[in-house]
C-alpha cells in the first residue's frame, strides 16, 4: 500500500487533531458541535473502551451486519455518536475491548485485512499513526482509552485540522493535540 493511500484508493490526509474526554456528556457535546460547525464530517471518529456499568470491561462484543449485540447499557451512548457521525461502528476485542465510531472504520476494516486478525496486533496504534501520530503520543492515547477516557479524532488537511482544534478546545477537553505529518 502506498504512504497516504486508503483501501479505497482515495488519498488518507495523515494530519490529525485529537481531544480527549473523561465525560461523556461533554464528549457528545464536542462532536455535536463538530458535526454542526464543521465540514468534514466524514473525517471526525470516536474512540473508546467499552465498559459495562459496574466499570469492568466487556469482551465478546462485535457487530454484525451493523447490528451491535450485547452490551445494553453501552449501546445507547455508541449508537447515538454512530448516528452523528459517517464511516459505521466497529468494536475491537482483542486485546482490550475497544469501541471506534466515524470515519476510521473504513481504516480499521484495511488494518484487520492486512493483519489477518492477528490477537497480537496494536489495531489502534496502527490506526492513530496512518493518521499523523507519532510513537510517543499513540501511547499516550492508549493508556487514556485504557483508563476510561475517550478520544474524539478529526482527520484531514492541516487547515481541517486546525478549525476542528478551534472547536474542540471550546468544549474543555482532558487534552487536545495537533498531529502534523
Amino acid at each position: 500500500m502506498a504512504a497516504g493511500d486508503d483501501s479505497r484508493g482515495e488519498m488518507m490526509e495523515t494530519n490529525s487533531c485529537i481531544a480527549v474526554y473523561r465525560n461523556r456528556d461533554r464528549l457528545n457535546s464536542s462532536v455535536l458541535a463538530l458535526v454542526r460547525n464543521y465540514d468534514g464530517k466524514r473525517k471526525i471518529s470516536v474512540i473508546g473502551e467499552a465498559t459495562k456499568e459496574d466499570g469492568n470491561l466487556l469482551s465478546g462484543i462485535y457487530s454484525v451486519e451493523k447490528r451491535v449485540q450485547v452490551l445494553e447499557a453501552e449501546v445507547p451512548f455508541w449508537k447515538f455518536l454512530a448516528e452523528h457521525l459517517e464511516g459505521g461502528m466497529a468494536w475491537i476485542v482483542r486485546p482490550h475491548s475497544y469501541v471506534m465510531v466515524g470515519a476510521l472504520v473504513p481504516i480499521l476494516e484495511m488494518v484487520m485485512k492486512e493483519e489477518g486478525g492477528s490477537d497480537k496486533s496494536d489495531t489502534i496504534g496502527k490506526i492513530l499513526s496512518l493518521i499523523g501520530v507519532t510513537y510517543g503520543s499513540v501511547l499516550r492515547y492508549k493508556n487514556a482509552i485504557d483508563s476510561g477516557e475517550c478520544l474524539v479524532v478529526v482527520h484531514g488537511s492541516q487547515s481541517d485540522v486546525e478549525r476542528a482544534y478551534h472547536l474542540l478546545r471550546e468544549t474543555k477537553p482532558q487534552d487536545i493535540a495537533i498531529h502534523l505529518a
